[in-house]
């Protein structure tokens, strides 16, 4: 009797131990799976986010005026590939006398009414100007490369040397 005690024993504990773990087991699974979904879905949206600067656009296709330590700079870029794009953010690489200084938001804000959003974002073949407050620069920096970024896929962003 005492064997089958034993052996109903290591059962229940057997099936206290996979009810705790069977559920944990499964979030995990399912977890694991989602994240794979989620970065094969970035994948293919990257693969179909490209962008290129307006040439003939002023300079590589950037305008730019600083006046003491505020400016404006207009960037003209045209969407190359098949991904709606939008939530642009401005990266210009000044030559200091100090060195190299970069600029990005919040000292490049591009203006409201230029940026593009996820209700009226750049379209495949569309072409767009962001123009861009500039603030805590100096007059006497010279504009080495603007690179412009997007929200969509930030990793495709492409840049113009000056």
């Amino acid at each position: 009797m005492s064997e089958m005690i034993a052996a109903v024993i290591v059962i229940l504990i057997g099936l206290g131990m996979a009810a705790i773990v069977g559920p944990w087991a499964i979030n995990l699974a399912t977890e694991s799976s989602d994240n794979s979904g989620q970065a094969m879905n970035q994948n293919i949206i990257c693969q179909q986010t490209g962008y290129t600067f307006d040439s003939d656009y002023g300079v590589s296709g950037v305008d730019w005026n600083i006046t003491g330590t505020l400016g404006i700079m207009t960037v003209k870029i045209t969407n190359t590939k098949m991904q709606n794009i939008y939530n642009f953010t401005i990266e210009a690489t000044f030559l200091t006398p100090g060195g190299q200084r970069i600029l990005t938001d919040p000292d490049i804000m591009i203006t409201p009414i230029s940026q593009k959003t996820v209700t009226n974002p750049l379209k495949p073949g569309q072409s767009t100007i962001l123009d861009a407050d500039i603030t805590n620069a100096n007059e006497t920096w010279t504009l080495m490369r603007v690179k412009v970024i997007n929200g969509v896929c930030p990793s495709i962003s492409p840049y113009t040397d000056i």
